[in-house]
């Protein structure tokens, strides 16, 4: 993999700026994007310091990049500090900056925040956004697009108290959800407790609640509900919001804007649960995810298994799905896809997709509403790779975080980098039979890229066609079947109104490889009265014509394509 060095950050000023001089003596360097071998991945960005970077949490930008927030090891102000990044839309950094009180600092969540910049939040043991309170307070803090700290809060009880999601309330504040070990707001037991509360736009806490089942629970997901309250998830030893189904349990919970509890559900097997996530549904309800080391779906593949659950509105569980291998897996977050399914994302010691490339490797799957699984991508390095935070900004395209103990994306710089990486979604499939053509086997088409409809990244590809013959790309939004048509040697697989894509340059020899392939305009589909646009939700079908003999000259077609657009 070819890396091209970059220019160090750009420098800003202010008490937690990671200037040149402190990035030159710690060795940090943030790498140019290199393309992905394969896994439908845009770009991979690394970076690091000497030490260990580690839970990269991404929030999307407003111009189609990713701020990253990460723990990271130098004693820059303290123990342990947190680096915020940005990397545009190609990969390509724009800035970084360190924050840090003279204690231990780490950041467990971030989220865009609606306007431009992002929220993070997490705990720590110093002085970050004011005196401490206890052993480990929680922190919140909002960015501007630069970085820069609009305002930082922090809190706590005299005990241990950690804030691990947030979620914008679209008016400038932020709900937060987390645990304690002391005492925010109600009763409090000698295990930890879960707790959640809202910030208005300046920082200030408007109200906090605290949930106590009387053995440990914790909350550590949350997302808005679209009408001004929230769901939150967790996990809990005992009967939080239900009977205790043996050893931890997840559950979930809606509160309405003023923290008042509409429902809650809890469930589990006789084994142990932990609910990491909770993103909405595009429609309506949440997803959930977490792991499991019991049996919540089908069957257990063995080990720790992840799991997947759509809760609706008005907290009915519809189904769950669990996934697995014979080895262990995780779960560490959840994102709406913004059209309906799910993205879920973790880490695995064994084959979950294709391969396993040694040690720990991340994964990223998709889900639609029913809890059919689209697809799954692992990815790593044959060392030690973590997956952190996942983000969705626009439909067919998703930002994931994580670290490496190796080279994933460049050079190590010591301990485990941080990595970010830019998916492509697509939803596609092949149907339809096809004969051989004069090479002897059959022509076969495949797509590329995003199904997003925005991202406007789809690529369609023909190979194992004859050597030096013109062919093009055909599409309607109607399959069919059509046997030798006009003379031709294969099988026509469309219907309906038939568009070809044969203007400038689209018309094309397939070389001595045997192939063809164009990059689509997904808001410029040829049809026989003027180009048409892709709408989210459409399935539009493709396949390709080309020059054949077999013996006679004629023509032929490849197999059919179907995408469905994001």
């Amino acid at each position: 993999m070819t890396l091209v060095s970059r220019p160090r950050l750009r420098c800003f000023t202010g008490p937690y700026s990671l200037g040149l001089t402190v990035l030159i003596a710690c060795s940090g360097t943030i790498a140019a994007a290199s393309p992905a071998c394969a896994q439908d991945t845009a770009w991979i960005s690394q970076f690091g310091t000497v030490e260990f970077e580690t839970s990269a949490q991404v929030a999307g930008d407003a111009n189609g990049g990713v701020f990253v927030a990460t723990n990271s090891g130098p004693q820059i102000f303290g123990t342990t500090d947190v680096i915020l990044a940005n990397f545009d839309a190609d990969g390509l950094p724009t800035w970084s900056r360190t924050i840090g009180s003279s204690g231990r600092d780490q950041v467990w969540d971030a989220i865009s925040d609606g306007s431009g910049g992002f929220f993070a939040c997490g705990s720590t043991d110093g002085d970050l956004g004011g005196p401490p309170t206890g052993s480990f307070d929680a922190w919140i803090g909002k960015f501007d697009a630069l970085g820069t700290e609009i305002w930082m809060t922090q809190f706590g009880s005299t005990s241990l108290d950690s804030c691990l999601a947030v979620a914008p309330d679209g008016a400038g504040g932020v709900f937060a959800c987390g645990r304690t070990q002391g005492l925010l707001a109600g009763t409090s037991s000698t295990a930890s407790d879960a707790w959640l509360a809202r910030f208005d736009a300046t920082g200030t806490v408007t109200w906090i609640r605290q949930f106590d089942s009387g053995l440990a629970d914790s909350a550590s997901g949350i997302a808005v509900d679209g009408s001004g309250g929230v769901y939150v998830s967790g996990d809990t030893r005992g009967d939080l919001f239900g009977i205790n189904a043996g050893d931890a349990d997840a559950w979930a919970a809606r509160f309405d804007g003023s923290g008042n509890s509409i429902w809650g559900l809890q469930w589990g097997s006789s084994d142990s649960e932990s609910s990491i996530r909770v993103t909405r549904n595009a429609a309506s309800g949440v997803f959930v995810g977490g792991s499991t080391s019991g049996l919540l779906g089908i069957t257990n593949e063995g080990g720790v298994d992840v799991w997947l659950t759509r809760i609706s509105e008005a907290g009915v569980q519809s189904w769950i799905r669990q996934l697995g291998t014979p080895d262990n897996e995780t779960s560490t977050a959840v994102a709406s896809d913004l059209s309906g399914g799910v993205y879920l994302t973790g880490g695995t010691l064994g084959a979950l997709g294709e391969t396993s490339f040694g040690g720990l490797d991340p994964w990223v799957a998709r889900y639609d509403e029913s809890g059919e699984r689209s697809w799954l991508r692992q990815i790593g390095t044959p060392g030690t790779d973590r997956a952190g935070g996942i983000a969705v900004t626009q439909p067919g395209q998703l930002f994931v975080g994580g670290s490496t103990s190796l080279a994933f994306a460049g050079v190590n710089e010591g301990g485990e980098d941080a990595w970010v990486a830019s998916f492509d979604s697509l939803l596609s499939e092949n149907y339809c039979f096809t004969a051989a053509n004069s090479t002897g086997v059959p022509a076969v088409i495949s797509a590329g890229g995003s199904s997003g409809v925005a991202v406007d990244r789809l690529t369609v590809r023909c190979e194992s066609l004859p050597s030096l013959v013109f062919g093009y790309f055909i599409v309607s939004s109607e399959q069919g079947f059509a046997g030798n048509p006009a003379g031709s040697q294969g099988n026509l697989c469309l219907d309906g109104s038939i568009g070809r894509f044969v203007g400038p340059g689209e018309v094309q020899n397939s070389g001595l490889n045997g192939v063809i392939s164009l990059d689509v305009d997904p808001t410029s589909l040829p049809q026989p009265l003027g180009a048409v646009a892709a709408q989210p939700g459409e399935t539009w079908n493709f396949q390709a014509w080309f020059r054949d003999g077999n013996p006679q000259v004629t023509s032929n077609f490849s197999n059919g394509l179907t995408v469905t657009f994001l």
